[in-house]
């Protein structure tokens, strides 16, 4: 890295000098269109559905300065980046009220009566839409709150050599070009290292997450939005822009009763312990069934209680 970082910050100086109106999404779209193979016999090599090579030791490959400096100086910038979220189980875990109701988040009641109100579901004007009101200390006190079906059972992560398989849905995106992927685990298992994690988009591409086995011998704490995780740009600004720009607009959501600038319900980030990226799938339209498989490398080997995957979650960005 010593030698590749001042190499590659000088061609991206170049391209900026012929184009300076590029943003940093555009260098980075337009290095992985311009590179090209290293070491092309090296096994890891692999070229997604849009056509990117991409490499675990080598990333888009060679940097080519005259070509990326020639692409430079004729691409079309990208317009805003766009985030689409899409939910493997459960997009959160929190206590069932006794309506049936799983509050999601809080909705002040500032202009209701003082007396008490059976839960329902409804909003405070008397629409009857995805919020509710509940009274039950064991979920969020009394408060409004998101209307949802009870959040599913954990699913158990096999010790037997087994591969655990979950498949998610993406809608159609009217020709979305995926840039990279972040993908949101909530998972408890006593020896992470163990794990081998892998992401199929929907086109075949496949990408190795964490590769098993490692050394690692613990599981980290679970993270969720909450003021010292609020890592949004435009923080402080008085507009909720999670998760519309923003994976954790928490100080701004807070001050407006998580309710989103078009007026519509602003969600969390999904609470998380693994936090992992890829980029394999640049270019790509990511309509269709994604499939998470996690292994459990270490067959037959001692371990504590069963290990427990209970949601998982992906937000693809691109344009």
């Amino acid at each position: 890295t010593s030698y590749a970082c001042p190499v590659v910050s000088g061609v991206v100086a170049l391209m900026l000098e012929a184009a300076p109106q590029l943003t940093y999404r555009d260098v980075q779209g337009i290095l992985a269109q311009t590179s090209y193979m290293t070491d092309p016999d090296d096994e890891g090599w692999t070229t997604n559905e849009a056509g990117y090579h991409h490499n675990v030791k080598y990333g888009f490959g060679m940097v080519d300065a005259q070509a990326a400096v020639e692409a430079a100086q004729s691409w079309e910038p990208w317009g805003p980046e766009v985030l689409i979220e899409a939910h493997g189980m459960s997009k959160f875990r929190l206590p069932l009220t006794t309506a049936g109701c799983v509050c999601k988040q809080t909705w002040t009641k500032t202009d209701l009566p003082d007396s008490p109100v059976d839960n329902f579901c409804g909003r405070p004007d008397g629409s009857a839409e995805e919020w509710c009101y509940v009274t039950d200390a064991a979920c969020q006190g009394e408060s409004w709150g998101y209307c949802a079906q009870p959040a599913p059972a954990s699913t158990v992560v096999p010790h037997d050599g087994t591969t655990l398989v979950h498949t998610l849905e993406v809608g159609t995106t009217g020709g979305f070009f995926t840039e990279w992927i972040e993908v949101y685990l909530y998972l408890d298992h006593t020896s992470r290292g163990d794990l081998q994690v892998e992401l199929m988009s929907p086109s075949g591409t496949n990408s190795v997450l964490m590769p098993a086995p490692r050394p690692e011998d613990s599981n980290p704490a679970p993270t969720e939005c909450s003021p010292s995780t609020d890592s949004c740009a435009t923080r402080n600004d008085g507009i909720c822009d999670n998760p519309t720009s923003c994976a954790c607009d928490y100080n701004d959501c807070s001050a407006a009763g998580w309710i989103g600038s078009d007026g519509a319900p602003s969600l969390r980030h999904p609470t998380f312990n693994w936090k992992m990226t890829t980029v394999r799938s640049w270019g790509e339209d990511p309509a269709g069934t994604w499939t998470l498989a996690i292994k459990d490398t270490q067959v037959g080997s001692a371990h504590g209680p069963d290990s427990q995957l209970y949601s998982w979650d992906l937000h693809i960005f691109g344009h």
